[in-house]
């Protein structure tokens, strides 16, 4: 998702009262305008790779990997410049536990592609290459191996792009969209799309069968803005609002959220759940304007935070995708 000026200057007003440290940096914003950074090489720990289960989280120039998980918990691994990352963003993981990334070439010299990875590995084994000023930014995996990518055209526009698995070439392509701001899907490969309304100043969400170009507006009012979505085993769908700082769950054909998780940062921006439904985690941050980030992990049912990951996340940007694999189940 990149941070328009609308959100943008919603988020400053939410922000006022908040300390902003001189490291902070811009959120979830437009990858081409990340601060140069210096190249970081790829590593894992060698007991890393049996571990059951990985957390992979998107950081200025590397994908940063934690395992199950201590206080303060400090990565395992970091996909960059020698697994193909330099800009990563939006992440998602299939059904045998592969990575995917969106990665958004931006203005540092990297190319827009999406890349697979074996979970706890360092080396992608697929590439879907995206023309120039197409820039993808989040990515989702359906249940039959379909990927689907939200990409950011240079009009300011975006649309969202479905491959057949193993293909390069999109065979449907829905859109256009206007600010999206996280993309998922379920068991039956039923596409959630969560976008600003170009009619007014609210999230909404989105619902495409398979094949169905014209969605379905499910009626889900996110006041604050859009951002990451989840679906639940239930068919539970998990919903950020950025400037209200919450994680709303809507039941199936509801409305109205059930339950409501106050994120403990402003302008939290992408979540992920892991297999067990039991706890969630959620990246947050306001940039240099709104700020410091946060990378939490959360007691789905209490809504306290159990972990609070932030001081091993090596970045003053919050993290711009979020995955763990194994995933939930469908």
């Amino acid at each position: 998702m990149r941070v328009s000026l609308r959100t943008f200057a919603a988020l400053a007003a939410l922000a006022i009262a908040w300390p902003v440290p001189a490291s902070a940096g811009v959120g979830r914003a437009d990858p081409g305008a990340r601060p140069a950074t210096q190249p970081v090489r790829s590593w894992i720990a060698p007991a890393a790779t049996h571990l059951t289960r990985l957390l992979y989280a998107s950081g200025i120039a590397a994908v940063n990997i934690y395992a199950p998980f201590g206080k303060d918990a400090l990565p395992v691994g970091q996909l960059g410049v020698d697994s193909d990352v330099n800009t990563p963003n939006g992440l998602a993981t299939d059904g045998e536990g592969n990575v995917w990334l969106a990665q958004p070439g931006g203005s540092n010299g990297a190319t827009n592609v999406v890349l697979e990875f074996p979970r706890g590995r360092l080396k992608p084994v697929f590439t879907i290459h995206q023309p120039f000023g197409v820039e993808p930014v989040d990515v989702a995996v359906g249940r039959d191996g379909t990927v689907y990518v939200a990409d950011f055209e240079y009009s300011g526009i975006y649309y969202i792009n479905e491959f057949l698995r193993g293909r390069f070439h999109p065979f449907l392509t829905l859109g256009p969209f206007y600010e999206v701001g996280g993309i998922a899907v379920d068991g039956k490969n039923d596409l959630y799309v969560a976008n600003t309304d170009p009619t007014g100043p609210t999230g909404r969400i989105l619902k495409f069968a398979p094949g169905q170009t014209q969605g379905t507006d499910l009626g889900i009012a996110l006041p604050g803005y859009p951002g990451g979505i989840a679906l639940m085993s239930s068919g539970d769908l998990l919903a950020i609002d950025i400037g209200d700082r919450t994680v709303s769950t809507f039941p199936p054909g509801q409305t109205s959220p059930t339950h409501t998780i106050l994120v403990p940062a402003i302008g939290p921006y992408v979540l992920a759940m892991g297999s067990a439904e039991s706890n969630i985690f959620v990246s947050a941050g306001g940039g240099f304007c709104c700020g410091p980030s946060g990378l939490f992990e959360i007691d789905y049912g209490s809504g306290k935070v159990v972990e609070d990951i932030t001081a091993g996340f090596p970045s003053s940007y919050p993290a711009s995708g979020l995955t763990v694999s194994p995933r939930a189940p469908f």
